[in-house]
């Protein structure tokens, strides 16, 4: 997705953007089960790469248990589940939910040659360990 893509999706407006280095970084408000959040889109020469969703103060878990149904109901069960982390290992994309100890539920989404560059990984399709 291109940047205008990326925000045609969006109901809320754009809070922040920044550019460096070729990458750009947008951020949205999001409300999920009456809790605030942020939306975060990584795009790098236009193209979108990473996306993350922050949602703090979610002491009943409302938000994790919203977003983990959503998941699995687009993607199927999680092919990884460690602790209250949970992943999904997609052709080209990887989703980690994943619930803190500060009580924010946490989603990224990153695509995997993109991980790999990122990370100095040989083979763009090595998944990263959970």
């Amino acid at each position: 997705m291109t940047r205008e893509q990326v925000v045609a999706t969006e109901d809320g407006n754009l809070d922040s953007e920044m550019e460096f280095g070729g990458q750009q970084q947008l951020i949205f408000r999001a409300r999920v089960s009456g809790r605030s959040g942020a939306v975060t889109y990584l795009l790098e020469n236009n193209q979108l790469r990473a996306a993350s969703y922050n949602f703090r103060n979610d002491e009943n878990r409302q938000v994790y248990a919203y977003m983990k149904e959503l998941l699995t109901r687009s993607y199927g069960n999680p092919s990884v589940q460690k602790g209250e982390m949970v992943g999904w290992r997609l052709e080209r994309t990887e989703i980690a939910l994943t619930y803190l100890p500060d009580k924010a539920c946490y989603v990224a989404f990153w695509e995997k040659a993109y991980f790999a560059k990122i990370n100095n990984l040989n083979t763009a399709g090595d998944p990263p360990s959970f």
